[in-house]
């Protein structure tokens, strides 16, 4: 290519690049200003899920935000976070805690580092103020210092948890998971839904507006029609057909200050040892009969609250194991998925109630479970028995500690 080519003039000077560069540093290192003013009312107005798996907490909220009671209970819980004291602290009011402090301090720069950080929620400081809170909860009751961690210990969680902090310890909680049960509950819930909180999960993707492994507030329920709000944009509401949503729907879960007999038969209940001694030989019977449907009914039984007396029990100690080698060519199936998902889920369960820390219990579940394509792979059996043992240990020695 011919002709002269005239050098660009540089008008920067280097003295002022080198002196903008140390502004640039100076302001990285402070700790980042809000970039709209705080606003606190005691209310919840919608919002966004953070990078925290903390769904079970936000859904939580917002269930309780669709009652008289539940926003009576936000309203005290957030009645001395309005507005700093004259030391520059919000203070957050857990009625329901079982510490031995029931009122959680957050400085003006711990909230205005956590809302600019892009972990906790965003759209209403209200909500944000109550993660900080519950995580100040959790950490304390694990026996660890305050000092907040972009929510690392609100990953995973039961959102009853958060509705009995906020609500107090006196709430009454159902749970279904059966289809002839939801039609008979919905039927109660319809005569007055403003008394009941509801939570709900899906048990697979099948429904593109839906995902499984995560909570959904109800808005309102009824034979025709249900109404659900996503916590990852909680403004949005999703409205799906009373047939649809029972087709797919894992769990329900409904939450009232009132004790109403008629709900009795859904209280969450607890086995025993010895039930729980019998389910872990029915699901080793049913394995060595390739019993299919007896197989995943007793499976399907296996919960957070039962899930170490079944791997503790002698019989059972090789049942992923067992259940790797059921059928020949079984591979990374549906058959799989149904039969070990519920163990692996029980199991993170577990841990994360008695305090495990919140990144082991996600690498756990991350080893033995690959997410593809929006598909779900399970690794060996002999892998994903290595890592129950492990996280069986977490838990013992989470549980005895002090």
């Amino acid at each position: 290519m011919g002709g002269n080519i005239k050098p660009v003039k540089d008008n920067l000077n280097i003295e002022q690049l080198i002196k903008q560069a140390n502004a640039n540093k100076a302001n990285i290192d402070k700790k980042p200003e809000p970039k709209k003013p705080l606003f606190f009312n005691g209310e919840i107005e919608p919002t966004w899920q953070g990078k925290n798996g903390d769904c079970w907490l936000l859904a939580g909220v917002n269930a309780l935000n669709t009652t008289d009671w539940g926003r009576e209970a936000i309203s005290e819980t957030l009645k001395n976070a309005k507005k700093p004291d004259s030391e520059g602290n919000f203070h957050v009011k857990l009625k329901g805690s079982k510490l031995n402090v029931d009122t959680f301090k957050i400085s003006v720069d711990e909230f205005c580092e956590a809302r600019e950080s892009g972990y906790y929620s965003s759209g209403d400081d209200d909500m944000i103020m109550i993660e900080l809170a519950v995580e100040k909860y959790r950490l304390l009751s694990k026996g660890l210092d305050m000092k907040l961690n972009n929510g690392s210990s609100l990953i995973g969680g039961y959102s009853p948890e958060v509705m009995r902090l906020i609500a107090g310890d006196d709430i009454n909680t159902y749970f279904v998971k059966k289809s002839s049960d939801l039609d008979k509950l919905t039927d109660l819930i319809s005569e007055d839904q403003n008394k009941y909180a509801m939570i709900c999960n899906f048990s697979n993707d099948n429904d593109p507006r839906l995902s499984s492994s995560h909570a959904y507030t109800i808005i309102s329920i009824d034979k025709k029609e249900v109404i659900l709000s996503n916590p990852w944009h909680s403004y949005k509401k999703i409205k799906i057909s009373y047939e649809d949503f029972r087709k797919n729907f894992g769990s329900l879960t409904i939450n009232s200050k009132d004790k109403d007999e008629r709900f009795s038969p859904y209280i969450p209940k607890k086995n025993t040892f010895e039930e729980d001694l019998d389910l872990a030989r029915k699901i080793n019977l049913n394995i060595r009969n390739k019993d299919d449907n007896a197989l995943k009914k007793a499976i399907s039984q296996i919960n957070e609250d039962n899930i170490m007396t079944i791997l503790e029990v002698a019989i059972t100690q090789n049942v992923i194991a067992d259940l790797d080698s059921y059928k020949f060519g079984w591979g990374n199936g549906k058959e799989k998925k149904a039969l070990i998902e519920p163990i692996i889920n029980a199991l993170a369960e577990r841990a994360a109630e008695v305090g495990v820390d919140s990144q082991k219990i996600a690498e756990f579940e991350k080893i033995c479970i690959k997410q593809e394509l929006n598909a779900k792979f399970y690794t060996s059996g002999k892998t994903i028995q290595a890592e129950i043992d492990k996280m069986r240990q977490l838990i013992k020695n989470a549980d005895s500690s002090p």
